[in-house]
């Protein structure tokens, strides 16, 4: 295969990135092929590369289920068609159509999310099959610069203002010492107009596009493609070089974080750096010495070596508040993101905990899962909900929980399941006149509790209703108990006892 101009500019800069982040190009490269410019690109210009070094490489292909039919087989078929003319094998990955726009409508999430979520899990998953060290994804300069200003209007700190990095670890739980697959990220610093004028090349040598548009990418109903379409055009507009100069400060930004991290890492036990640990140790007196900024990152470096750096991403700097502005004496309780943070005044130890939490917050409810290896549908979950205020409680014991478990306001279209037929909540409200609570599992709703409100709850056929206080006499044992503080549709974002 000849190589354009364009072509060899591009096989430079990835050079120079192995070379700065001492990559090996003699193992297995995997490109997340996509059928898209960007991607199709990185193929082309990755491939010989690596032959050239001894390496070998091959494409991963996930279709997400999102678009028409006719639309994924044209995908599917462009890549296999690119993976033929470099001479790679691929591995192509089919997501059931539907379950991810359920899955964002259920948990509260935006599609982009959780696609997101599904196309990295599917990858990795052929990551560890082709026992790949690298994989490989098509970001460039303006990908990096969308990222840094979504999350600037968001209000993220150093850590997120930092952006993509252009190598990280595959499993976000990971350190990059250990020796498990990488994410690399060869072209953070090529303009988009350079991929661009290869993909042209490529057109004219080949007689044909070697790519497909995805039609998803004009939708504004994604915030991405808004910014995409509206900021990033009027930002260049004003400073041609913008994309280049975010990309500088995200690198500062990046080196910031860096010495924080260094310096919050210090009050940390080093009994916590375990892979997997079911706890973070944060010595409190350290901690209580700290400015606002070091505590804030100290919080966030507990979280992602507990839950890895996904999960830290996820929380939201209020859910830290309480610890930001902690006096260093006052007993302290957190509770969401599938966090449990804990300190003691009483405690000799003076150790602030994080622990992982069976309760998490969605931006549509409080999702309960039942422990790390209970997710199957014969758990049984005992679970209470009472008010901040402590004027009411109620607590209810599931047979046969299909987890996970959301604790939500209804919504429009619930109906529960009684032992003949079901009843439509809209209608429930509307004739006793008051508000309710639903508790739903992957089956449908578990119980619609009214009586927080006066009324009269309803359960489904397997479920149990509880005293208001927790026994254990009579009752079966359960794989999981937990108890959520309900604060109204605001607490979902910052669930504190």
């Amino acid at each position: 295969m000849s190589t354009t101009g364009a072509e060899r500019e591009l096989r430079k800069e990835l050079l120079r990135v192995i070379t700065r982040n001492r990559l090996e190009p003699s193992a297995h490269w995997i490109v997340a092929g996509s059928g898209g410019r960007d991607s199709s690109v990185l193929a082309t210009v990755l491939c010989p590369v690596v032959a050239e070094h001894g390496g070998t490489a091959s494409i991963a292909y996930v279709d997400h289920g999102l678009r028409s039919p006719s639309e994924r087989a044209a995908e599917r078929m462009c890549v296999e068609r690119l993976a033929r003319l470099l001479g790679v094998p691929i591995d192509c990955s089919v997501i059931e159509p539907g379950i991810i726009s359920s899955t964002a409508q259920s948990q509260g999430r935006s599609t982009e999310e959780v696609a997101r979520e599904f196309r990295y899990r599917a990858l990795g998953e052929c990551v560890r099959a082709r026992d790949g060290a690298y994989l490989v994804t098509g970001h460039h300069l303006h990908d990096q610069m969308e990222t840094v200003l979504m999350r600037l209007t968001r209000g993220s700190g150093a850590r997120g203002l930092a952006g993509m990095p252009e190598v990280r670890n595959l499993n976000a739980g990971g350190r990059l010492e250990e020796r498990q697959p990488l994410l690399v990220r060869p072209f953070l610093s090529v303009d988009p107009s350079l991929l661009e004028e290869c993909a042209e090349q490529r057109r004219a040598v080949h007689g044909g596009a070697l790519f497909v548009e995805d039609s998803t990418n004009q939708s504004e109903a994604f915030r991405r493609n808004r910014f995409r379409g509206h900021v990033t055009p009027a930002l260049l507009d004003v400073e041609p070089a913008a994309a280049h100069g975010v990309a500088v400060s995200a690198e500062r930004m990046r080196e910031t974080d860096e010495a924080l991290r260094f310096s919050a890492g210090e009050a940390l036990s080093t009994q916590s750096d375990g892979e997997g640990s079911d706890e973070v140790l944060i010595n409190a007196t350290r901690f209580a010495a700290f400015p606002p900024a070091l505590r804030r990152c100290c919080c966030f470096l507990s979280v992602e070596r507990l839950l890895g750096p996904e999960a830290a991403f996820g929380v939201t700097h209020q859910f830290f508040r309480p610890l930001v502005t902690w006096d260093g004496t006052a007993t302290v309780l957190l509770r969401g993101y599938g966090l449990r943070i804990s300190f003691s005044a009483k405690a000799a130890d003076a150790a602030i905990v994080v622990r992982r939490d069976v309760v998490r917050n969605e931006k549509k409810g409080y999702l309960v899962t039942t422990g790390k290896r209970s997710q199957r549908a014969d758990s049984c979950v005992v679970v209470g909900v009472r008010s901040a205020d402590g004027m009411w409680s109620v607590r209810a014991q599931i047979g046969s929980c299909h987890p996970p478990l959301v604790v939500r306001s209804r919504r429009p279209g619930d109906r529960v399941a009684q032992r003949y037929g079901h009843k439509q909540l809209k209608k429930l409200c509307a004739e006793r006149g008051s508000e309710v609570l639903v508790l739903e599992d992957r089956a449908g709703i578990v119980a619609a509790l009214f009586s927080p409100w006066g009324g009269e709850d309803l359960f489904r056929p397997d479920v149990l209703p509880l005293e208001r206080e927790p026994r254990t006499e009579g009752r079966a044992a359960c794989a999981t108990e937990t108890e959520i503080v309900w604060q109204g549709d605001t607490g979902f974002e910052l669930s504190t006892e």
